[in-house]
């Protein structure tokens, strides 16, 4: 990493002042987007995610992949990785809304512990 890049990524992309869900949203979506993953690789991160609290359950109809030409042109990289995005935060208006999954409504119930979500995965 550049010190360019760190400085984006810090200042830019993953800044203090925004919301930790749109934060680690963003972070799930950059990595997966940035790693060449087989089949069988992109079906284990997907699992380890919904473990986590992370919907990453398929999108029908949604993606770029059945758009026309000139349909993604001008758009920037993170505009087109939110276009194919499966890995998203609820953030349903409904406290109940998908309740397996990471609730904004309660943070209190949630803690960022990546080493306790692969013990329980494992």
């Amino acid at each position: 990493m550049t010190v360019a890049q760190y400085q984006e990524e810090r200042e830019q992309i993953y800044p203090v002042h925004r919301p930790f869900v749109e934060r680690i949203e963003e972070c799930i979506q950059r990595f997966r987007a940035q790693r060449r993953m087989d089949s069988n690789q992109n079906d284990l991160f997907s699992q380890y995610l919904m473990l986590g609290g992370v919907d990453a359950t398929a999108r029908q109809f949604s993606g770029t992949s059945k758009l026309g030409k000139g349909h993604t042109d001008g758009l920037t990289k993170a505009e087109i990785r939110d276009m194919e995005a499966n890995d998203v935060i609820q953030r349903g208006l409904n406290p109940e809304h998908a309740p397996r999954f990471f609730n904004a409504y309660y943070p209190e119930h949630w803690d960022v512990d990546f080493t306790g979500v692969a013990a329980g995965y494992l």
